[in-house]
C-alpha cells in the first residue's frame, strides 16, 4: 500500500496573534475607506434624488458597522472569545436588516408610481432607479440573512 504524504506550505501559517494584528489593520482601513464612500454616496444620492445611490451609501454604513464591530471583536480580550463571534455576526447580520428594510420602504411606493407613469413616458426609464433600490435591499437582505446564521462560506479564509 502506497503511504500519502502531506504537502506542507513553504512558509508557515501566521501565529494566530499575528492574524488578529491583520484583522484589526485591515478593518481600520476598511471602517476609514467606508467613511468617505458612505459620506460621498449619501450626499450625492440625496441631491440627485437617487433611492439607490442613498442605498448604496447606507451599504457602506452598513460596511462602517462591520468594520467597527470587527475593531470590536478582535480586541485583545475577546480575540478566541466564541461570544464575541456570535454577538459580531449577530451585529452585523441585524444592520444588513435595517438597510434592507430602508431601502424597500423607501423605493416600493416610487415603484408602485412608476408602473402608472410608464404608461405616459414608456420609454424614459426613470424608474430603474427604484428597481436598482430594491435588488440592493434584496441583496442586504440576503446578506443580513447569511450573517445573522453565521454562514460565511463566501469569505472563508484558506487557511
Amino acid at each position: 500500500m502506497e503511504q500519502v504524504q502531506l504537502i506542507t506550505l513553504a512558509e508557515p501559517l501566521p501565529a494566530p496573534v499575528a492574524l488578529v494584528r491583520r484583522a484589526r489593520l485591515l478593518a481600520g482601513i476598511g471602517l476609514a475607506w467606508h467613511t468617505v464612500e458612505a459620506a460621498v454616496a449619501i450626499g450625492a444620492g440625496v441631491v440627485a434624488g437617487s433611492v439607490a445611490l442613498v442605498g448604496f451609501g447606507a451599504d457602506s454604513l452598513i460596511e462602517m458597522l462591520a468594520g467597527a464591530t470587527l475593531l470590536w471583536r478582535f480586541a485583545a480580550s475577546r480575540a478566541g472569545s466564541h461570544t464575541a463571534e456570535h454577538a459580531a455576526r449577530r451585529t452585523i447580520g441585524a444592520s444588513f436588516f435595517v438597510v434592507a428594510a430602508y431601502v424597500a420602504v423607501d423605493a416600493t411606493p416610487q415603484l408602485a408610481l412608476a408602473v402608472g407613469l410608464i404608461a405616459n413616458a414608456a420609454l424614459h426609464w426613470w424608474w430603474a432607479d427604484p428597481v436598482a433600490a430594491l435588488l440592493i435591499a434584496a441583496v442586504a437582505a440576503r446578506e443580513g440573512v447569511n450573517a445573522w446564521r453565521g454562514d460565511d462560506s463566501c469569505c472563508e479564509a484558506a487557511f
